[in-house]
């Protein structure tokens, strides 16, 4: 009992040495902490630690997140959205890429679409929220393309330049993704391509064949809408609530890898060209693009 008596009579003495050290230094303390300092004050005789304010290892930790977009020479930058995302990702093997910007804006057109940061298939995503004028949510930014009725590419350039690219993820589907129209035969047919740019002056290409790597994203209304992919290639994201709309996942593997990856280029122009037809549709939906770097 002696025993248990000396430890609480140690605690309350310790407790009322911290409320007088408060208390007597209450003004330097705060002046110490608003200026983003911390105050520490040792005590007792196995010399224990009073830190009030930001420790010297969280200075650290705020320090070097704050100054990730200046990377010293040889480092990978770090992409800030990812540093506290749960659960934890290394946030300088992932960046996401901001898609181009439109007026008016071009989008995925389903209310409760996906928003935000979002992690499919271990993989962190960003889709920037769009809103009506009354601030309600009407979707999430797209890139939205479509050749022009005698077959002329459409292109949207993605700037990226990120270093040592090895992976490139994307969300995507197809637009109006009919399996034929007016006679001629789109499944199983090529309706695009992703060009990858690198800093060396290379590049490569990667085909989107309806069917394949690619389908519809608002598949109940129509019955010959293709509404199939294979799945070694292109895997389900997300699916609404209503059943009724899509986004699918697919992974692109550099050639040469790893590479600095300067800009995504996305194509939309059919394989065929059509005399005499004026087709626009299929087209392409890119919801989101992250880089993933060799590690």
């Amino acid at each position: 009992m002696e025993t248990v008596y000396g430890i609480l009579g140690g605690s309350v003495i310790l407790a009322l040495a911290v409320i007088i050290i408060v208390l007597i230094f209450k003004d330097p303390i705060r002046r110490r902490i608003e200026s983003g300092s911390s105050f520490e004050s040792s005590f007792g005789p196995r010399g224990a630690r009073l830190v009030l304010g930001p420790s010297e290892a969280s200075k650290e930790v705020a320090s070097s997140t704050t100054t990730q977009d200046s990377p010293s020479s040889g480092s990978l930058p770090i992409d800030a959205k990812l540093i506290h995302v749960v659960p934890p990702l290394e946030p300088d093997r992932f960046m996401t890429i901001e898609l181009p910007h439109h007026q008016p804006p071009q989008f995925y057109h389903h209310s409760y679409a996906p928003t935000g940061l979002i992690i499919i298939h271990q993989v962190p995503f960003f889709l920037r929220p769009v809103v009506d004028e009354a601030e309600k949510p009407i979707g999430h930014q797209a890139i939205d393309i479509k050749p022009s009725g005698d077959n002329v590419a459409a292109i949207e350039e993605v700037p990226v330049h990120v270093q040592d690219v090895s992976l490139v993820h994307l969300l995507l589907s197809a637009g109006h993704g009919f399996a034929s129209r007016d006679g001629v035969q789109l499944l199983g047919k090529r309706i695009g391509y992703f060009e990858f740019v690198f800093s060396d002056g290379t590049n490569s290409k990667t085909d989107l064949v309806l069917g394949k790597n690619i389908r519809e994203w608002a598949f109940a209304k129509y019955a010959d809408l293709v509404r199939q992919v294979d799945y070694n290639l292109t895997k389900p994201a997300w699916i609404a609530h209503d059943n009724a709309h899509r986004i699918d996942y697919m992974k692109v593997a550099l050639p040469e890898a790893p590479k600095t990856l300067e800009v995504v280029r996305v194509v939309a122009k059919f394989e065929d060209e059509h005399p005499n037809k004026s087709l626009v549709h299929p087209a392409i939906l890119i919801s989101a693009i992250t880089c993933e770097r060799a590690r």
